[in-house]
């Protein structure tokens, strides 16, 4: 799945839009921004935690229900239901999360399932499309770090999670927070490259060269998955998340009877 900067500059996006802005002026405060960007970054905390995906994304792989994660996600933990009976920097955390789990779920609707998924295969690093998934989440992990505003990574060092999550201890998301802070401080997108690379048998260089190569690109990614999806994904995703936020922080809390165009799985 994408990447911690891709998740956050999707995060910053969402935020710098003018409907998400007039709706919750809040998340622009410090606190609630910081909150806001760590929750866009935690469902992944499974990676030290040992939480299956099921447990913090709220889907599985392939999908087995419609019910969009960030719904799953509420209706599983119905104390998060109404972001108004909380307090905003966990309602923002929350909403950040809820990003998180918007942009997985549209990457595997628009790219995973219909261009690299093999009925009856099992997902993982044994894959036969596995290589080309990890260079595609590493290109646009590039392209985020390309664009994530230069304060981002100061501002998601202050989120301070205060029982955020019913699920999640908070000294997991604080070790978590920690983690991707140092990762992004020390290296980013090349410590991406050289963790994929190592699951794929390729040197850290050869990913580079892959990934930082539009002509490489073409050759190898783009005749399966084309540059115009990628792009295409990335914008969706954004819209989606938006919806997500205005309609979590809005008050609409879950629809139990219907889904809304674009989410579906």
């Amino acid at each position: 799945m994408p990447h911690a900067q891709t998740h956050l500059v999707a995060a910053c996006d969402v935020l710098a839009r003018e409907a998400v802005q007039a709706a919750a002026p809040w998340l622009g405060r410090a606190d609630e921004r910081a909150a806001f960007l760590l929750g866009a970054v935690s469902p992944d905390v499974r990676a030290i935690s040992g939480h299956p995906r099921e447990a913090t994304h709220f889907f599985t792989i392939p999908p087995q229900a419609d019910r969009p994660a960030h719904r799953a996600l509420l209706m599983r933990w119905p104390q998060l239901r109404e972001a108004v009976t909380l307090d905003r920097a966990q309602a923002a955390f929350i909403a950040g999360y809820m990003t998180h789990l918007v942009m997985d779920q549209t990457w595997l609707e628009q790219i995973v399932m219909p261009a690299l998924f093999i009925e009856g295969l099992p997902w993982g690093t044994g894959h036969p499309n596995w290589c080309l998934y990890t260079i595609l989440m590493v290109y646009l992990e590039r392209r985020a770090e390309a664009r994530l505003p230069a304060d981002t990574v100061e501002q998601l060092a202050g989120a301070e999670p205060d029982r955020w999550l019913p699920f999640i201890a908070d000294d997991l998301l604080i070790r978590w927070r920690d983690y991707i802070v140092g990762m992004i401080r020390e290296g980013g997108v090349r410590l991406v490259c050289r963790y994929f690379a190592e699951t794929n048998g390729l040197s850290a260089g050869e990913m580079e060269a892959i990934t930082g190569d539009e002509g490489r690109m073409a050759e190898i990614a783009y005749p399966v998955v084309p540059r115009e999806r990628l792009l295409a994904f990335e914008a969706e995703a954004v819209r989606r998340t938006e919806a997500a936020v205005l309609a979590y922080l809005g008050g609409e809390g879950i629809d139990h009877t219907s889904k809304t165009q674009g989410d579906e799985t």
